[in-house]
């Protein structure tokens, strides 16, 4: 039987080796600035496959084009990246010597585009990888032009959080969530001075700085001299959360006005001098967050509690305004508690009507609430928005049965 003189062998396997070192396996991104988000398709186009068939005669060259996306999401790196081969061609009716073609073809290719003493990708032809790069975000890295630049992730450790109506119940639970991360504390509190004084010895024994101001947030003045003094005292106030609050029957028919002005001037005029007072070294400094506590009557007023319920619900507005005109160097968000801790005042049967309100038929608890404050001062992309942790109190009415 005739066979091919050696010679002939030496050139076929010297053009394929031409090959596959030049462009044999070209690659184009799919991915753009409005799909880098969802994926990085990359496809791959192998023009050849070698395998040495027995007793057929050499080599056997495909063209064929067939096209073998590479997945590259946020949650699987680029292969060149994570140090493994890419799973080319996962379909029964691709032979396996081509998808081990494609594979090894694929990983000289990287190797030709990537520098790696430079760090840099090469020009020319083999300048069409954008993510072989080391130690860079998923994000940047396919798309160029979305920057990093403006994010404003905290980390809690090492800043100073002011807490107005820190000294207890839901305040006090933010405060000492806020030193367990690691922030200094400012305890603001209007007449509670011995649970406020037990509150800093505690946030002490957690190994951070606390400093308990009285001040009635309602004026301005006081307001005012509180955020000067911890001022004085930390450098600087990176967290402000507006907790304090004021629950009283304000009946629209026979509530008196005076009674009127303080309830709001505590739930509006209180957050507005403190964020008025905070947010010109936020700017300067480049970052800040503020969290506003609002409530469930900002969406479903309570009889007899008009200046609560109307309090609630500009408070609400005042950290959108907030988020709109301290961006983007600072964030404002609110929370919306639901039945978390209840008034001394209730007895067993309300505090058990009350959980069945709710869609979890539960109480919350105050970690619920501190867990979304730590969320919302760690995150970089939410602003002006309110979260409700309620357990679904909004929609309990609606277990009942139509009719």
């Amino acid at each position: 039987m005739w066979s091919m003189p050696p010679f002939i062998w030496r050139w076929i396997r010297a053009f394929r080796w031409r090959l596959s070192t030049r462009a044999n396996c070209w690659t184009t991104t799919a991915a753009s600035a409005r799909s880098c988000a969802t994926d990085g398709a990359f496809r791959v186009n192998c023009f050849w496959a070698s395998r040495r068939l027995p007793r057929a005669g050499g080599p056997r060259f495909l063209s064929a084009g067939l096209r073998h996306p590479i997945v590259d999401t946020p949650s699987v790196l680029h292969p060149c990246r994570r140090g493994t081969l890419p799973e080319c061609l996962p379909n029964s009716n691709i032979p396996a010597y081509m998808d081990k073609a494609c594979k090894a073809t694929f990983d000289r290719q990287t190797k030709l585009c990537y520098n790696s003493h430079t760090g840099k990708l090469r020009h020319g032809r083999h300048a069409l990888l954008p993510s072989i790069r080391p130690a860079m975000p998923f994000q940047d890295h396919l798309c160029p032009s979305v920057s990093s630049k403006g994010r404003q992730t905290m980390d809690p450790r090492g800043k100073t959080a002011l807490v107005t109506g820190g000294a207890h119940r839901v305040g006090g639970a933010i405060a000492e969530a806020l030193a367990q991360a690691g922030a200094n504390v400012v305890i603001n509190y209007r007449s509670s001075a011995q649970e406020a004084q037990q509150m800093v010895e505690k946030l002490r024994g957690m190994g951070v700085e606390a400093l308990a101001i009285q001040a009635d947030i309602a004026y301005h003045d006081q307001a005012e001299a509180m955020v000067k003094k911890a001022l004085e005292h930390f450098g600087s106030i990176d967290i402000l959360v507006n907790s304090a609050s004021l629950f009283k029957e304000t009946p629209i028919p026979t509530s008196d006005v005076s009674d009127w002005l303080y309830v709001t001037n505590i739930l509006i005029n209180g957050p507005f001098f403190c964020a008025n007072a905070v947010a010109p070294g936020m700017l300067a400094k480049g970052e800040g967050v503020i969290i506003n506590i609002v409530d469930l009557s900002a969406w479903e007023p309570w009889p007899n509690f008009a200046a609560h319920s109307v309090g609630k619900a500009a408070l609400w507005a005042l950290t959108r305004q907030l988020a709109l005109e301290l961006a983007p160097a600072v964030r404002a968000n609110a929370i919306c508690p639901g039945p978390v801790l209840p008034p001394p005042n209730y007895t067993p049967e309300r505090i058990e009507r009350t959980a069945k309100k709710t869609l979890l038929n539960r109480w919350g608890s105050p970690k619920d609430i501190t867990d979304t404050v730590l969320f919302l001062v760690r995150s970089d992309y939410i602003t002006g928005e309110v979260i409700v942790v309620d357990g679904g109190e909004r929609w309990g009415h609606r277990k009942q049965e139509p009719g």
